[in-house]
């Protein structure tokens, strides 16, 4: 496979931007904010797209998403790739990573879609035609920028890979066939706990069936033992019911006749005390004890009105007259425009001094001054005029005001003096029909009152001597009520028969019980209750009778010996089991040795490159592959674990070790391209030629691309590529302030 271009439909800061490369090594430079990461995302995003499947997405989605989803526009994030595969197909993929859609098209056969052939997670994965998936291909063929030692931290992803590539060797063939076929045999004629119509869990369920079995005979023989002393237990507690509630009868008659006994003598005792009959009734003098109380409180609560003090209401009223007469006609009075003295005097000397002035010889030829007097009289004459108006209607203005402000006070008054009026006269009327009622309470005792006051004296008398004659009669009206409940409306006569009976009943009923019944029947429950309950014994005694009669218990002895079998037969099944797995333990351990096999593989893919890049200081080294740790050997012969040593050169052994993974995972069908991100940045300027040579000589086989802000790699680049197998590519640093 190599991939031909990437496209940044919306991505990033990108819009519709296209990355051309070449089939062989590609160097991608450029500065920092020029575009290099975007451009490495985008091109694993349009090959491998993301995970759709069900549940939490992936940290490492969640980044891609946060760093390379468009911060504005229409909300569009749009990538894809067009790779040329081995077989000879052109396919363009293209994954709305926004809308959770991909499509999968031949370039040069119409309506061709290869989706069904790379589904991975829920959506296309291109580098499933590697034989790889999104994980191993993002952990093997694509190192992002400072992730290069990553591969440690997900060693048991990329075993699943590791084993797949192992079953690949020729060595391993026969034992993989081996294992397969004990696995298909285990699986079909043995089974496991999750397989429920195999016959291990088929033996082991027959088993449990059969204890199951037996438990329930031996239950049912239980229950059938119970059930018997059940039934006894009822018949003896429904018995002992019908003793206790003979016991309570005779208890309850016993009690019944004690209580006769006693009414016959209460009422006894107080026959005698009323020979003539019932009492006289009290209610009539409590009802007028209550009119009294009420009459008298009435009468004192209504004090004699009192003469108001001032003038009466006719007097005020014809003062109020008057003065709205006098301010009448203040208000239709006509001011007279009379001049005062003092403005007719000077208004009069002006003028005859003007006209002296105008008459004298001297001032002939003067004329226009004399004029001048005459002016000044006139006005003079205007401002007396004026003057003595204004006068007058200022005196006309506050006598007005003076005759309101009497009018407005008599009209207070006049109203205060109706209001007391009549409440003068309520009160009269009110003190009138209390002294009325105080009267006819009195004639209503017995005493005929000429005045109020005189019946409210004999009324207060009458008062105080109520409370004790009505509180003997209402001691006589309770006894005799007292009387009329014992009687219950009989008379003693009858009521002394009813106890001879009594006591002949509760006599009979004691003489049928025990002894120890009757000593216990004051304790009892209410003879109700004693009553249900022993229905309710009779009826379940009843029923358990029945079902006591239906039920046959089950047969133990049978159940025991159909375990025995069921067991006998689980037990088979258990051995041919064991027989089998230690045989399938024997091949994997054969099978282990053949991973041992890959590990070397690995490290032969790795040492050809080992001592080029280290610059001769390791040249042999070995692969744990369960854990992928790297040791390696240098000169004196000493081991060491590669990722104790510097941190560029860990990254440069580990980059080897991506290299030799990306080699022995993918498919033999497909070379596997791969994508670097700055994985030059820590070498010294000796080790960054000796990977660009080396990546030079692996694009003759597989297409490198590699992402790279190092000036000496871009140098590099512009000597050793050339087109049209290889490509360099300078990126310019973009103004957007979205980060690449």
């Amino acid at each position: 496979m190599r991939i031909e271009s990437v496209n940044a439909h919306a991505f990033g800061k990108f819009s519709d931007d296209r990355l051309e490369l070449a089939p062989g090594m590609n160097v991608v430079h450029g500065p920092n904010e020029a575009g290099k990461s975007t451009w490495h995302a985008a091109l694993y995003l349009g090959l491998c797209g993301m995970r759709q499947g069900k549940g939490a997405r992936r940290k490492d989605d969640q980044e891609l998403e946060e760093r390379h989803r468009p911060w504005d526009g229409d909300g569009a994030w749009e990538v894809g790739v067009t790779i040329h595969l081995d077989d000879g197909r052109k396919v363009e993929l293209r994954h709305n990573l926004a809308a959770k859609t991909a499509t999968v098209e031949d370039v040069d056969i119409a309506e061709r879609s290869y989706e069904g052939e790379i589904l991975f997670d829920g959506s296309p994965d291109g580098s499933r035609w590697l034989g790889l998936n999104r994980e191993s291909f993002l952990q093997t063929a694509c190192v992002r920028q400072a992730q290069l030692l990553a591969v440690l931290d997900n060693a048991d992803a990329l075993q699943t890979e590791l084993q797949a590539a192992a079953a690949k060797a020729e060595a391993d063939a026969t034992a993989a066939r081996a294992l397969d076929a004990l696995e298909n045999y285990r699986r079909e004629r043995i089974g496991s706990t999750r397989a429920p119509t195999k016959p291990l869990e088929m033996s082991r369920k027959a088993v449990e069936e059969a204890k199951a079995s037996l438990e329930d005979a031996r239950a049912d023989n239980k229950r059938h033992q119970e059930q018997t002393r059940h039934v006894e237990a009822l018949a003896e507690e429904a018995a002992r019911y019908s003793r206790q509630i003979l016991a309570a009868k005779a208890e309850g008659a016993r009690k019944a006749a004690l209580e006769v006994a006693e009414r016959l003598r209460k009422a006894g005792a107080l026959a005698a005390e009323f020979p003539d009959g019932a009492p006289p009734s009290v209610q009539t003098d409590t009802a007028l004890l209550g009119d009294v109380a009420q009459a008298l409180a009435s009468w004192d609560n209504t004090p004699p009105p009192r003469k108001p003090a001032g003038e009466p209401v006719d007097a005020l009223a014809q003062r109020q007259s008057a003065l709205q007469a006098e301010l009448d006609a203040v208000d239709s009075a006509k001011p007279t425009m009379r001049p005062g003295p003092l403005g007719v005097t000077v208004a009069a000397a002006l003028f005859a001094i003007g006209g002296a002035v105008l008459l004298h010889p001297a001032m002939a030829a003067h004329a226009a001054l004399g004029a001048i007097p005459a002016a000044l009289g006139m006005v003079s004459l205007w401002w007396a005029v004026l003057h003595s108006r204004q006068e007058s209607r200022r005196y006309l203005a506050d006598q007005q005001a003076d005759l309101t402000e009497q009018l407005r006070f008599l009209e207070s008054d006049l109203e205060q003096r109706r209001v007391e009026e009549a409440e003068r006269e309520r009160v009269h009327h009110r003190r009138k029909a209390a002294g009325e009622g105080l009267q006819a309470l009195a004639a209503k005792v017995g005493h005929v009152a000429s005045t109020p006051e005189e019946a409210q004296l004999a009324l207060v008398d009458w008062q105080r001597e109520q409370p004790a004659r009505i509180d003997a009669a209402e001691a006589a009206g309770k006894r005799w009520g007292e009387l009329q409940g014992l009687l219950a409306g009989r008379s003693v006569q009858a009521l002394q028969g009813e106890s001879e009976l009594r006591e002949s009943e509760a006599a009979s009923l004691s003489a049928q019980c025990a002894a120890e019944d009757l000593a216990t029947a004051g304790q009892l429950p209410p003879l109700a209750e004693l009553e249900t309950r022993e229905a309710r014994a009779k009826e379940a005694l009843a029923q358990a009778r029945g079902a006591l009669g239906t039920h046959h218990p089950l047969d133990i002895a049978g159940a025991q010996d159909d375990l025995a079998a069921a067991e006998a037969r689980a037990t088979a099944v258990r051995r041919s089991d064991e027989t089998i797995r230690k045989t399938i333990d024997f091949l994997r351990d054969a099978q282990d040795k053949v991973h041992r096999d890959v590990a070397r593989a690995l490290c032969a893919t790795m040492r050809p490159w080992l001592a080029e890049i280290t610059a001769g200081r390791y040249a042999d080294c070995r692969v744990d592959p369960e854990s992928l740790q790297v040791e390696v050997c240098g000169a004196d012969g000493l081991w060491r674990k590669a990722g104790l040593l510097s941190h560029g050169t860990s990254e440069q052994i580990y980059l080897i070790v991506r290299l030799a993974l990306a080699q022995h995972l993918a498919n033999a069908d497909e070379a596997c391209p791969l994508v670097l991100d700055d994985v030059v940045s820590a070498c010294d300027g000796a080790r960054t030629q000796a990977i660009l040579d080396a990546l030079l000589r692996l694009g003759e086989k597989t297409q490198v691309v590699l992402f790279t802000h190092d000036d000496a790699a871009a140098k590099w680049a512009q000597q050793h590529l050339a087109a049209p197998e290889h490509r360099f590519t300078e990126l310019q640093r973009r103004t957007s302030s979205i980060s690449a």
